[in-house]
């Protein structure tokens, strides 16, 4: 399994779950200006067989090394060079606190797990579907790599006959600080077409994405948009919970049922202040229209994590609000609009 932190709010990520797109970018928008920038070196004999002009050969066998080298390095990161390759990034591990907080919206954001290896690859992107929205095309080049992390940068012989294989070896090694990442990536080349520029948002096969992750600081709103676009797919949810001895997330599975439950329950919280709800007990003036403005309610619905209310109210995704029928299922659902009421203030 392989995953993907993502931001709910990106618009590649509200793609990637409604149309099952995965956005691809390109290399020098990476946040790290090292990555894919490598030692740039020049061999005499690669000059003179290459495929360029007579008069560019000639030039570059005349001017200093150093001099060549400046002008390559200052080429291969414009984005005429860059635009033709496309890159997604996945980890193999989905519980990383730094990466929630780097790459998820600092834990308010989600984690895909997808279903994916070098040897499903091909099967993973949906070539058919990408060619007939000329986003691949049939002599795109694709690879899933391994990143190795060293402290030596990689070296990339300019005008080598091997230049694809020097592209995924610069492209597969990063420094040895982020190893933690425990990364993969997806890399694209479009070579011939000049049409087609990334970033872009490629098809998959959405069989492949086989769960979501919500993160601790997940929202009862962004809940209710992710639970209306994914109900009728078959993934399973999980959710991000804080361990109460270690730093450490503990993540469990939230079953279908109580998912159910959840999403209908939240659903009656945010109606109480903008419809007439039937509830089985009378509600104090302290929740109602007049006293909560729907504003400050959307606010705090907004912030308020879904984690801490299934930590302190558990009878939130047991059971439908409708169905209290216990003096302590009351005091519980009251206390909970209580603590809604004090984030609004």
């Amino acid at each position: 399994m392989l995953y993907k932190y993502a931001d709910i709010n990106d618009n590649f990520t509200i793609n990637n779950l409604i149309n099952n797109q995965l956005g691809f970018n390109r290399i020098e928008n990476f946040n790290d200006p090292f990555d894919t920038n490598p030692k740039l070196d020049i061999d005499k004999n690669d000059i003179i067989s290459a495929n360029i002009s007579d008069e560019f050969k000639k030039t570059c066998l005349s001017l200093p090394k150093s001099q060549v080298i400046d002008i390559a390095f200052e080429g291969i990161r414009k984005p005429s060079f860059t635009d033709k390759y496309g890159v997604t990034c996945f980890s193999k591990t989905n519980d990383n606190i730094l990466m929630w907080s780097h790459y998820a919206n600092s834990h308010k954001g989600i984690c895909l797990g997808f279903d994916l290896n070098e040897n499903n690859l091909e099967n993973f992107i949906d070539k058919k579907k990408n060619i007939e929205n000329k986003l691949l095309f049939s002599n795109t080049k694709y690879r899933l790599l391994p990143i190795k992390y060293s402290s030596i940068r990689p070296t990339f012989k300019i005008f080598s006959n091997n230049y694809y294989e020097q592209a995924f070896d610069m492209l597969s090694i990063k420094n040895s600080i982020w190893k933690y990442e425990n990364e993969y990536r997806i890399f694209l080349y479009n070579k011939n077409d000049k049409n087609v520029y990334f970033p872009l948002g490629i098809y998959y096969n959405s069989n492949y994405l086989k769960e979501i992750i919500l993160g601790l600081n997940f929202s009862i709103n962004n809940f209710i948009k992710l639970y209306n676009t994914i109900n009728n797919h078959n993934i399973n949810l999980k959710m991000c919970f804080s361990n109460k001895e270690y730093y450490k997330l503990d993540i469990h599975l939230i079953p279908r049922d109580n998912l159910d439950i959840l999403y209908k329950n939240l659903l009656t919280i945010k109606s109480l202040y903008t419809s007439e709800i039937i509830l089985p007990f009378e509600l104090d003036d302290t929740f109602n229209s007049t006293s909560i403005p729907v504003s400050k309610l959307n606010k705090t619905l907004n912030i308020l994590p879904v984690s801490n209310i299934l930590c302190s109210y558990p009878f939130i995704f047991l059971k439908p609000i409708q169905g209290i029928n216990t003096s302590k299922d009351k005091n519980d659902f009251l206390s909970l609009l209580y603590l809604i009421s004090t984030y609004i203030n």
